[in-house]
């Protein structure tokens, strides 16, 4: 049996996406070298905002947060968890990327 190690990242997102996106690649990469094969982040890890602001923090998926994942993925060949918006994103080495819609 393969055994998988498993790096579940905790960190404090605020409302800066592009800082909230460096600390993740540098948790990221800290798991990686901790020899993760499946990172997990908390929902939301890209950004926090108020309810009123969500609309203006809003990304098309495929977009810049997604297509980042899934350029981690590509250069560790892991795999990674996390919430960005509603779908559950999950990406793997194998495959480009998978979102999960929550059933209602």
């Amino acid at each position: 049996m393969k055994t998988i190690r498993v790096g579940l990242i905790q960190m404090d997102s605020q409302d800066q996406k592009e800082k909230n996106m460096r600390k993740a690649s540098e948790l990221l990469e800290e798991a990686v070298s901790r020899g993760a094969t499946l990172v997990g982040f908390p929902e939301y890890f890209d950004f926090i905002v108020e309810e009123n602001q969500e609309l203006e923090q809003a990304e098309t998926i495929p977009g810049p947060t997604t297509t980042q994942t899934v350029e981690w993925v590509r250069k560790h060949q892991i795999w990674l968890h996390g919430r960005i918006e509603d779908p559950l994103h999950i990406a793997g080495p194998k495959m480009r990327r998978h979102f999960l819609k929550p059933i209602d």
